[in-house]
């Protein structure tokens, strides 16, 4: 059977770049902010998130493509970040 996957990421900016590496830069000072990126993957079908990773904002969405997060057969909804 197949199963739709979503998948999805959203970035939480931190205070500092000190634990987390950052992204983008800020217009004034040029300096980046840290933060946090959360990606996750949610079974359509019944409505809840079946992988939820964390990782620095500089990691590219493509990190959740690898074959761990996904079965055969699976059917992947994603926004063009991906």
């Amino acid at each position: 059977m197949k199963r739709l996957q979503i998948i999805d990421s959203t970035t939480i900016n931190l205070f500092s770049n000190l634990i987390f590496k950052g992204v983008g830069r800020h217009p004034k000072t040029g300096k980046k902010k840290g933060g946090i990126k959360v990606h996750t993957v949610i079974h359509a079908n019944e409505g809840v998130p079946s992988d939820i990773k964390f990782t620095s904002a500089a990691t590219n969405d493509s990190f959740m493509l690898k074959p761990s997060a996904l079965s055969k057969g699976d059917i992947m909804a994603m926004d063009r970040a991906y």
